[in-house]
């Protein structure tokens, strides 16, 4: 076999390998409604905070002091979340010299790129323990912060039609994606058969 070759099946799947990411701890907030829900008070870095913290209490100490990295996927914070998110780090006691964090901002995938960030980090061997996260409240950082207000004239009558649509709510755009990348629903899976909504 070549040494470029990759194996295929099930079993190169569970065959057990150096750069496998393991899943210690996986948690969230309750869904809720933007201007109604039970948690529509709360700031994002107050949920965050309340993730991180459960977070800690779940992993054992040596992991806790293991955490080399924090990912945590925004949109609309300020400062793109960078500055509450780690004082909502610190805040639950992980200890700010050795515990780095980033955010990423991939719009309504940015949990996921966070997710897919920390992954890839892992199994090259970049940090050995991390954090994938999210924070975002729609109450709070909705309205003017999804489209930008003050923008270049000349993008905003841009004659190209896509320039133009970026600025488009993103309530509008829910029946826009052209078909070769509209895909079907997946089969009932617990977390998406089984929402955890609050109202």
């Amino acid at each position: 076999m070549s040494a470029l070759a990759v194996p295929k099946g099930v079993a190169a799947v569970l065959a057990r390998a150096p750069s496998d990411v393991v899943l210690l701890s996986s948690l969230r907030t309750p869904i809720c409604r933007a201007y109604k829900g039970r948690l529509k008070d709360a700031y994002p870095e107050e949920l965050l905070a309340a993730v991180l913290d459960a977070t800690r209490r779940r992993l054992p100490a040596e992991a806790v002091a293991a955490v080399d990295d924090v990912a945590v996927g925004v949109v609309l914070s300020e400062l793109g979340g960078s500055k509450a998110a780690r004082m909502a780090l610190a805040h639950v006691g992980f200890e700010p010299a050795h515990t780095c964090l980033y955010t990423v901002n991939r719009a309504c995938a940015s949990s996921l790129q966070a997710v897919a960030d920390v992954a890839a980090r892992l199994r090259t061997g970049a940090v050995r323990v991390a954090i994938a996260a999210g924070m975002e409240s729609m109450t709070r950082n909705y309205g003017s912060r999804a489209v930008p207000v003050h923008l270049w004239p000349a993008l905003r009558d841009s004659p190209v039609q896509e320039a133009r649509d970026c600025v488009m709510p993103m309530g509008l755009t829910m029946p826009l994606p052209p078909p070769r990348i509209a895909a079907p629903p997946l089969p009932g899976t617990p977390a998406a058969s089984t929402p955890r909504r609050c109202r």
